[in-house]
């Protein structure tokens, strides 16, 4: 909520339907589709208003956030599912930083890429085992964290 706030988006999502989600390993998948209609509706707002910077910081922001909610909930309570969603995320991270190279000259942005690949090597793990130990997890969600209060500062 807090992110939210600051990034000024509170008004794409109903956080109270967030938690409720959370709270159910069930309706993951409709979490992942309703925090995507909320960026879909940010992004068509941010291209109406010709702020395609804008719009790569909100995607940024968007999936640290719901990355940050998936590694906390997995180490509270590790699922298969959980897992899998999170280990996907080493190639997700990989166009990231790739779109931010669009805006190599922007100082926010190198900033920015820094951060993303020092959260990018806590994947490394996922291309080299089939799952991460509750121990990774929490290591992982602490480097999101980290990448989450960058972003917020």
């Amino acid at each position: 909520k807090k992110l939210a706030d600051e990034l000024r988006i509170h008004n794409y999502y109903d956080f109270d339907k967030i938690h409720n989600l959370l709270k159910q390993d069930d309706n993951l998948d409709s979490l992942i589709k309703y925090t995507l209609v909320g960026f879909q509706k940010m992004k068509n707002d941010l291209v109406a208003n010709n702020r395609s910077k804008a719009r790569l910081y909100m995607l940024i922001g968007s999936w640290t956030e719901s990355l940050y909610f998936l590694t906390y909930f997995a180490v509270l309570n590790p699922t298969d599912k959980l897992d899998q969603i999170i280990r996907d995320q080493s190639e997700n991270i990989s166009k990231i930083i790739s779109l931010l190279k669009i805006y190599e000259n922007d100082k926010q942005c190198q900033i920015l890429a820094v951060s993303l690949k020092k959260l990018a090597r806590s994947f490394e793990y996922a291309i080299l085992k089939d799952k991460y130990s509750k121990e990774q997890l929490a290591v992982l969600h602490e480097n999101i964290k980290t990448l989450r209060n960058e972003i917020i500062s």
